[in-house]
């Protein structure tokens, strides 16, 4: 890929989604090293505490199960058949582990400083400039507060839309979805990066949501690729930490899909409108 070109193009015209995709693939390849350095970085620290945490998120789901086992299960059964409800009960006992992840949730937020300095280093090379670790990560923990912050208010406006009905949390999620490249880019505040990204899905709605798509059935396949090979060994230790942070290598490329895709819309909007 001709970086001089597309640093203009980007800025010219909306790519299609094949454009964005070999673009990002490009960035990938091309900065392969700086993406592989920022991700162990924080990547095997984060996944070494979730696997030692574990415990944890077994005892916050036990105390839930306890709690709606007094509590839900006997507001539930009356209203249900028996055949209803002990599929119910079945369902709401495997999904619970997955559910009360509370160790994930706190570690989600040193998890975003790799996402952060993965935005700067593809915002540095769309701008001609050089990625690198360092700069990266200082970019990343200037503006983290505000990235964190926008993320905790997207994640509890989306997780309330998702309790109320689904729909209405999937279309919060559209709306945020650009609200860390907002943060980390654009130097908003908490909520001024919820507003700036529904601004910009405003009136691509359809698109930007078929691009979520794409991009989460991409990263379910990646991670199926991924653990497959270790599906006999996932309880062993080490083998979680190296799937997991194989993992996060991989999602980079979705990453520099997500911020591409940002700065494309963002550089092309005056001229739509």
């Amino acid at each position: 890929m001709d970086m001089l070109a597309f640093t203009v193009e980007i800025r010219k015209r909306r790519f299609t989604f094949p454009e964005l995709l070999y673009a990002a693939y490009a960035l990938f390849i091309r900065y392969f090293r700086v993406l592989f350095l920022i991700t162990i970085i924080v990547s095997i620290p984060v996944n070494v505490l979730r696997v030692v945490l574990k415990p944890v998120n077994d005892r916050a789901a036990a105390y839930t199960l306890s709690v709606s086992e007094q509590q839900l299960f006997p507001r539930m059964k009356p209203g249900m058949d028996a055949a209803s409800y002990d599929t119910f009960v079945k369902q709401y006992r495997e999904l619970l582990p997955v559910a009360v992840d509370v160790v994930g949730f706190f570690l989600g937020f040193i998890e975003i400083l790799a996402s952060m300095a993965v935005i700067f280093m593809a915002n540095e090379v769309v701008n001609g400039g050089r990625a690198s670790v360092r700069s990266g990560f200082a970019k990343a923990l200037s503006r983290w507060p505000y990235a964190a912050g926008a993320h905790l208010l997207s994640t509890l406006a989306v997780a309330g839309g998702l309790l109320l009905f689904i729909i209405p949390g999937v279309i919060l999620y559209v709306r945020y979805i650009f609200c860390i490249e907002a943060a980390v880019l654009r130097n908003t505040g908490f909520a001024g990066a919820l507003q700036y990204s529904t601004d910009l899905v405003r009136g691509k709605w359809i698109e930007v949501f078929a691009f979520v798509i794409l991009l989460l059935i991409g990263a379910n396949m990646i991670n199926l690729l991924i653990m497959t090979p270790f599906i006999e060994l996932r309880e062993n230790i080490p083998v979680r930490v190296l799937s997991g942070t194989l993992f996060s290598i991989f999602f980079n490329y979705f990453s520099l899909c997500s911020v591409l895709f940002f700065l494309n819309l963002d550089f092309t909007r005056s001229k739509e409108a």
